[in-house]
């Protein structure tokens, strides 16, 4: 038999019993075989876990030696320090039979020994660099189940074919997962089953009543996932050995991506390496932008009217973005979308005034908003090698519409701006002292008397000082407003009829809706 660690076996059988472990020798926890104590044994080996009953437990204990004991016994045993100092002990609690225990453990190193032997095949397939494809094929052979490795964006990179297969599984297996969005993904999505792999350092199970269980793992290098290995329970039902066997599949992909002998993806393409190198200011010069834009002529142009829209994702363990991305470019004809710095940005050209890019958007809004995701938009520019500073702004609109307009989704900076000013200038200056004073003359009345005119003049100015426009908004009187207007100017002192003095209030109003005080109620 194949060596396995005590401590294996203590948390393989907490499983199923109710034990308790007291793992002390470290520098001795291999085992080899499990025997069944005998009355008459004085003779005990290191790697050997010793199963006894009763009568023989007292016996072992007073042993000055190493040894491995399961012990099966009805009554409660007090355990104490001194009698472990050199036993790894599993205690049994309860009525156990032990030809049962020996059969199980004996299982457990049969198993373990059936799982070195097939990771040693494994590792000679990597050491021979083997292609992912063979391993993969191998992989299949030992599983008695087909499986594929795909990509962050759900792209296969390789599967097990089979003549076995139905349509079923073999469509599953080799489709592009695009297709599966409205239900797979979805229903995934919503029952938080990527969150679940996400947060896993081990194999998951995947039960679906409608189609076919499956097992899917994490493929990690540099505590990154790089890709998903899934087994589909097709041919034979899952067994521990199974899960086992597949984390290995994982762990040795994984060594192999690390090593350079296994390559998972593709290159990427020329558009998305020049625009992350000119996010990145890796590249600079405009004469070597131009060179570079000219080999990829039709994809984008160096002058032409463009915006930067950039996608971020909150829900990161639930999220997988790159299969989001891939969704977006079919979806959405809106520009072809790459991946920087973990978010997802796309550049428009609108030269056409069609309003074809207006409606993709306004139909991007609900697709963002069931993935839990924003999406910035910059201001209009018209070169290419201006870009990093646009990107910057999409992710400005984004963090001030978060603040400001959470219920919306995506958030486009030309409407933001102003706060972006605001808050440049509070990271000097308190933006309340910024104010005018004639308005938090009006705040503070507003707390003292529980009123409200600061919205009345809020309302009244946005409306252009139309006292009809100003009164259906309020739901009150042409009559009513145009009092609280003079009790306004008596408060405060302003002359509405000073622009300079509207054009300050109407800044300030702009400020506190940054500042978010609680003192000031959420305009209409």
């Amino acid at each position: 038999m194949v060596q396995m660690l005590m401590h294996e076996i203590a948390e393989k059988l907490k499983k199923y019993y109710d034990i308790e472990s007291y793992i002390k020798v470290r520098t001795h926890m291999d085992i080899n075989d499990v025997v069944i104590c005998s009355k008459n044994q004085y003779i005990f080996e290191d790697d050997v876990l010793y199963i006894v009953r009763n009568s023989e437990f007292n016996k072992l204990i007073s042993f000055n030696k190493l040894i491995n004991i399961i012990y099966i016994s009805n009554n409660a045993v007090d355990v104490e320090d001194s009698m472990l100092s050199n036993k790894n002990l599993i205690i049994f609690k309860g009525s156990v039979d032990f030809k049962v225990i020996y059969k199980e453990i004996t299982s457990l190193l049969e198993e373990n020994k059936k799982l070195m032997f097939y990771t040693a095949r494994l590792f000679k397939l990597l050491f021979r660099c083997k292609s992912l494809q063979e391993i993969i094929d191998k992989s299949y052979q030992i599983l008695d189940n087909p499986l594929v490795i795909k990509d962050l964006a759900l792209n296969v990179i390789a599967y097990s074919e089979s003549p076995k297969l139905n349509d079923q599984v073999r469509a599953f297996l080799t489709s592009d997962f695009v297709e599966y969005y409205d239900t797979a993904y979805v229903e995934f999505r919503d029952k938080r089953q990527f969150e679940k792999v996400y947060l896993s350092a081990t194999p998951v199970y995947v039960c679906s009543e409608k189609d076919y269980s499956f097992i899917i793992a994490n493929v990690i290098v540099d505590k990154k996932i790089v890709a998903y290995i899934t087994v589909v329970e097709y041919e034979k039902t899952f067994s521990e050995f199974d899960y086992a066997f597949i984390q290995v599949i994982s762990n040795i992909i994984s060594l192999g991506i690390k090593r350079n002998e296994l390559v998972l993806s593709k290159c990427k393409l020329p558009y998305e390496s020049l625009i992350e190198d000119i996010l990145g200011k890796n590249i600079q010069n405009p004469k070597v932008i131009r060179e570079k834009i000219e080999i990829i002529t039709g994809v984008i142009k160096e002058y032409s009217n463009m915006y930067i829209m950039t996608i971020r994702q909150t829900d990161f363990e639930n999220t997988i973005i790159e299969y989001i991305k891939k969704c977006i470019e079919k979806f959405f004809n809106i520009g072809q979308p790459i991946m920087y710095d973990g978010n997802i940005v796309i550049i428009i050209n609108h030269d056409k005034d069609d309003g074809y890019v207006e409606n993709n958007i306004r139909k991007l809004q609900n697709f963002l908003s069931s993935n839990k995701m924003y999406a910035g938009v910059s201001y209009c520019f018209h070169n290419i090698k201006n870009i990093r500073k646009y990107y910057d702004q999409s992710l400005e609109a984004i963090e001030l519409g978060l603040q400001l307009k959470k219920e919306e989704r995506i958030f486009f900076y030309e409407d933001y701006a102003v706060f972006h000013m605001f808050d440049l200038c509070s990271k000097k200056e308190s933006l309340m002292k910024l104010c005018h004073p004639a308005l938090l003359c009006l705040l503070e009345h507003d707390r003292k008397n529980k009123t409200s005119l600061t919205n009345d003049l809020y309302v009244y100015l946005k409306s252009g000082q139309t006292l009809v426009e100003s009164a259906q908004s309020l739901h009150i009187s042409r009559r009513t407003i145009a009092e609280r207007i003079n009790k306004i100017k008596q408060v405060t002192g302003i002359n509405l009829g000073d622009q300079n003095q509207v054009f300050s209030i109407l800044i300030s109003f702009k400020m506190l809706e940054l500042c978010k005080k609680q003192t000031y109620k959420k305009l209409v």
